[in-house]
């Protein structure tokens, strides 16, 4: 079989590039050399900086994150946002927001791309019919294969499968207008950290603490997910100046019953199957909601499947619930809302606390169903109608749910480590014989007069006579 002078000189380097890294010695010049075989395509127009959604013409989805380690760069279903940095001339690092633990740029590591890498340039220029073709450090260009993996190091910069567009934000809010029942519009690109991925920085979600964890995925099908874990909270995100309409929101999760102090399973089954369950944990946008799905009406689904559940079958600890999401299980939390003031807040939140219960929940997706009144709707506004708009001394607005944590059910959400105590069901926070700042920040709030109160009371007294008194 002959092979192509140029393939054999990148097959060549690449082994180079990989027995180097093995030894540790710098690869700049390979990289610098590979650059040199790529045949670039001369940019007619610089693409500017800045924010851009990837699509992919060939498979007709959007550049994301998921597969190995949950980072490695996928093709999905929907838009995430990416920025890109101007590098060099028609050069570019793509940062992706898979920044915990790197630079969080878009790069090739160890066969792979993936979306957490330290900083890499691409070169970006004119492809066909008004896409761009995405050239690899390495040589060659990104593309699609026929697989929901990211393809490295394709030779053929006509070929459809390597043909990107870049989406502005402005663009993807403008195709949102012509929503219709028969032609809904995703408008998951919205929600930032949608997914809850590992490694993920860039998520926009406000209120409780919350944790994140799953199945890290080092073969392959990484997921993480969110939970709460025997506490009350409100976990939400503003999605500011969308379009008015019709939106479906949709979430995985489940929230598990228990009203004992006894951290199983067997409660929540045994109270689903009597009809006695509580389900407390909801969904909700703006003043729509419905509760989280039962951790066990999927129970017989589990064992069907043969995934992994170590109390009573069902999920028992991050991984195996972010396994059971994989498996597209808990898919059943969804409901609809009208939004009228370009305004939307989304959640899931839970004010009653009973027992040793947990609320678990991954992948919010939504979709415009409908596109409604938008007249004088601006996609690149910056400012928006929204329900505070009305606040008044005569018609205050409460605003306690922006306070994470504001009974003292525990620690969550406050700096300063108050101590916690009191009755069940009404506990309190103290601090004794020292000084101390208990404070919480709270961002993102509309400017204006506030009033805040609290139950508390200070007791004077001198620590030199109280010892004399001992």
């Amino acid at each position: 079989m002959k092979i192509p002078l140029l393939s054999l000189l990148r097959r060549i380097l690449l082994a180079l590039l990989h027995l180097l890294r093995r030894c540790g010695k710098p690869i700049a010049i390979f990289i610098v050399m590979a650059r040199a075989f790529a045949s670039p395509l001369s940019a007619q127009q610089p693409i500017a900086a800045g924010e851009y959604y990837m699509l992919n013409k060939a498979s007709g989805l959007y550049l994301n994150g998921g597969g190995l380690w949950g980072t490695q760069a996928i093709l999905g279903q929907h838009g995430l946002a990416l920025t890109l940095e101007q590098a060099g001339d028609n050069t570019y690092y793509i940062h992706t927001g898979f920044a915990y633990e790197s630079d969080g740029c878009l790069g090739y590591s160890s066969g792979y791309m993936f979306m957490d890498c330290g900083k890499q340039a691409f070169t970006i220029v004119d492809g066909q019919q008004g896409c761009y073709v995405v050239g690899h450090p390495l040589g060659g260009y990104l593309g699609y294969d026929g697989t929901d993996v990211v393809a490295s190091l394709q030779t053929h910069a006509t070929d459809a499968a390597v043909q990107w567009q870049l989406i502005p934000r402005t663009t993807m809010l403008t195709r949102m207008l012509s929503a219709t029942p028969a032609s809904p519009v995703d408008a998951t690109f919205l929600i930032a950290g949608a997914r809850f991925d590992r490694n993920y920085s860039a998520g926009q979600w406000q209120g409780s603490d919350f944790t994140i964890g799953g199945f890290t995925g080092e073969s392959g099908a990484g997921n993480y997910c969110a939970e709460v874990w025997n506490s009350n909270f409100d976990v939400f995100q503003e999605l500011k100046n969308i379009p008015n309409g019709t939106y479906k929101l949709k979430v995985q999760g489940f929230y598990r019953y228990n009203n004992t102090n006894n951290n199983t399973n067997s409660v929540a089954v045994t109270a689903h199957r009597r009809g006695t369950e509580r389900l407390y944990a909801t969904l909700y946008a703006n003043d729509a909601s419905t509760p989280l799905m039962s951790i066990a009406t999927e129970r017989d689904n589990m064992i069907q499947m043969g995934l992994s559940g170590s109390s009573s079958y069902l999920p028992f600890s991050m991984e195996e619930a972010a396994n059971a999401f994989t498996a597209g299980l808990y898919t059943a939390n969804q409901l609809e809302v009208e939004v009228s003031n370009h305004h939307l807040v989304i959640g899931i939140r839970k004010s009653q606390k009973d027992g040793c219960d947990w609320t678990v929940w991954d992948n919010f997706e939504l979709t415009l169903l409908q596109a409604g009144d938008n007249t004088g709707y601006d996609v690149e506004g910056t400012t928006e109608p929204s329900e505070y708009d009305d606040a008044s001394f005569d018609h205050p607005v409460d605003m306690t749910s922006r306070i994470t944590n504001p009974q003292f059910e525990n620690n969550g959400g406050w700096k300063g480590s108050p101590t916690i105590g009191g009755a069940y069901g009404n506990l309190n926070a103290e601090k004794y014989n020292t000084t101390f700042d208990v404070n919480q920040t709270l961002s993102g709030l509309p400017n204006g007069w506030y009033r805040l109160k609290a139950q508390g009371f200070y007791r004077y007294g001198d620590y030199h006579d109280e010892q004399h008194k001992s």
